[in-house]
C-alpha cells in the first residue's frame, strides 16, 4: 500500500494503524508493506505485526527517483508531468494549495479569485468527473455545479449549515473554489450571496462532521449563512 499526502494537517493518529488493520483483515495470508509519502512530517511510525513493514518517505526523496526514471524522456507530455511534479514538490513548504495550483497552471494570482460563468464551471466540473455522468467518488458523491448551488440556496433559506464530503483536502479546496465562483457570479440581490463555502477540519473544533467523509477523514466543505455578502465580485 502507498499513501500519498501533501497536507500535514490531514494526518490522523489512527490513519496508518487503520490501513494496516484493514489490509490484514482483507488479505490475511499476504505480507503487507505500507509506504507513507509526505511533505515535511515528523510522526511516530505505527506498530507493525508479523509479516508487515512500514516505510516513511518525504517527497524530496521521491523527486530524484522520478527524475532518474523519466527525466531523460523528451516526449512533451512526460516533460510536462515531470515539471509539474517538480514544481509541486519544491514548493510544498512555500506555497498554499491554491498557490500551488496557480504555479502549476501558470495562472496569475488574480485568476484564482475571478468568478467563472456558471456554464463554464459546469463544464469544468463535469470534465473532472463531478457531473451527472462521471465517477463522483473522486471528489464528492453529488458535487456538480448545480448541486453546490442547491446546497447554498438551501442554507440561505433556512440558515442551517450543510456539508459536502471528499477524500482529500485538495478535492475539497477545488470544490470550495468552484462553489465560491458560482455564488460570486449570482446577481447582487440573490440571498445565496450571503452564504460562504469554507473548509471544516475536525482537529480544530469540538463540533461533529456532517458527512460520512468528514467523519472518516476529518475534513469537509461547509456552507454557512452570514448577515452580509461574503463573496465579493
Amino acid at each position: 500500500m502507498i499513501e500519498l499526502k501533501t497536507e500535514p494537517g490531514s494526518h490522523r493518529a489512527d490513519q496508518l494503524p487503520y490501513y494496516l488493520l484493514l489490509a490484514a483483515a482483507a488479505h490475511p495470508n499476504c505480507r503487507v508493506d505500507l509506504t507513507y509519502v509526505t511533505g515535511p512530517l515528523n510522526k511516530p511510525a505505527p506498530s507493525v505485526d508479523a509479516g508487515q513493514r512500514y516505510s516513511h518517505l518525504q517527497w524530496k526523496e521521491v523527486l530524484p527517483l522520478i527524475e532518474e526514471v523519466w527525466g531523460s524522456d523528451q516526449r512533451h507530455e512526460v516533460v510536462a508531468y515531470v515539471d509539474a511534479v517538480r514544481t509541486v514538490i519544491e514548493n510544498l513548504t512555500l506555497l498554499r494549495p491554491s498557490e500551488q495550483r496557480a504555479a502549476v497552471l501558470g495562472l496569475h494570482p488574480g485568476d484564482l479569485t475571478t468568478p467563472l460563468p456558471v456554464q463554464d464551471l459546469r463544464t469544468a466540473t463535469e470534465s473532472k468527473g463531478l457531473g451527472a455522468g462521471g465517477d463522483r467518488s473522486a471528489a464528492s458523491r453529488t458535487a456538480s455545479a448545480d448541486s453546490l448551488v442547491e446546497l447554498a440556496r438551501a442554507t440561505a433559506a433556512d440558515g442551517r449549515q450543510r456539508g459536502v464530503g471528499a477524500v482529500s483536502p485538495t478535492d475539497l479546496e477545488w470544490l470550495r473554489d468552484a462553489a465560491r465562483a458560482v455564488i460570486g457570479a449570482l446577481p447582487a440581490h440573490d440571498a445565496t450571496r450571503l452564504v460562504l463555502p469554507w473548509l471544516w477540519k475536525g482537529d480544530r473544533t469540538t463540533g461533529r462532521a456532517l458527512t460520512p467523509e468528514g467523519e472518516e477523514f476529518g475534513y469537509e466543505l461547509r456552507f454557512s449563512r452570514y448577515k452580509t455578502v461574503q463573496i465579493q465580485r
